[in-house]
């Protein structure tokens, strides 16, 4: 990134953010409905088409995986990341780079872990939504989200959306 890039950091709720508990809600009925295809498909090319109770049987024992799942998820979240993650984001002419860290806490003293770094460039998007109420800049290309922005405070969310605005301006 450039020396004009703008740079920031903010701490994002994980377990009751709107937007990762939508995609996490996404996942997990794309994930129950393969499963129960799977398991319904299965016993259809072993054995003979299946009937009604066979198929809620499948739904159920789908419902228990998706359980567990939900369980290891939230361990993740509220115990090994305390609910929290460190974005720190830099948006300049070329895209914005978004990296996602970890904070570890041992002994009373805490270390930044890097874990997921991601560059989106301006061409690489169509459009940008701001959601006030989340201080969330979306950039999307067509109706399909590429990286959600999240702002610690208005001041940082309105230059980030007029920023956004005029870069997608300016490549199009």
């Amino acid at each position: 990134m450039s020396k004009d890039s703008r740079i920031w950091s903010v701490e994002v709720v994980i377990g009751t953010n709107r937007w990762f508990l939508r995609d996490g809600f996404i996942v997990w009925i794309s994930m129950l409905a393969c499963f129960v295809g799977l398991i319904l498909t299965t016993q259809a090319f072993f054995g003979s088409f299946p009937k009604w109770a066979q198929a809620v049987a499948a739904l159920y024992l789908g419902l228990r995986v998706g359980a567990v799942v939900i369980l290891i998820w939230a361990f993740v979240v509220f115990v090994v990341l305390r609910n929290r993650l460190l974005m720190r984001y830099r948006m300049g002419p070329e895209g914005v780079r978004c990296d996602t860290i970890r904070i570890r806490r041992k002994g009373g003293k805490t270390e930044e872990v890097r874990s997921v770094s991601r560059l989106v460039n301006w061409t690489d998007v169509s459009s940008a939504v701001s959601v006030e109420r989340g201080m969330t800049v979306i950039l999307k290309r067509g109706p399909w989200t590429v990286i959600r922005i999240f702002c610690p405070d208005i001041e940082t969310f309105s230059q980030v959306s007029r920023e956004a605005e005029c870069h997608l301006r300016s490549v199009s």
